[in-house]
């Protein structure tokens, strides 16, 4: 006998950057099997579709805007200083 669903996550639920922001779930088929979408937002703004799943499992915290915010702060301490000309 098949298990019950599991409900999809209330609305203002939280996982890492994103926000349940709809009780609306989609289903998107990946081979055989399909798999529940809830509509999110991140904290910069981006709505996106993420597979539930991978919400609750941790696999997707952000829509890819943490890592531009590291990668920004790594290059700004690794860049040289700048030349000062005096007259």
């Amino acid at each position: 006998m098949p298990r019950p669903p599991n409900p999809p996550p209330a609305v203002g639920t939280r996982f890492g950057r994103w926000t349940v922001i709809s009780e609306e779930v989609r289903r998107r088929r990946h081979g055989d099997k399909t798999y529940p979408f809830a509509h999110v937002q991140c904290d910069c703004g981006k709505f996106n579709w993420v597979c539930i799943s991978r919400l609750r499992g941790g696999h997707s915290k952000s829509c890819g805007c943490a890592v531009k915010e590291k990668h920004t702060r790594f290059m700004k301490w690794r860049a040289p200083l700048p030349k000062t000309f005096e007259a």
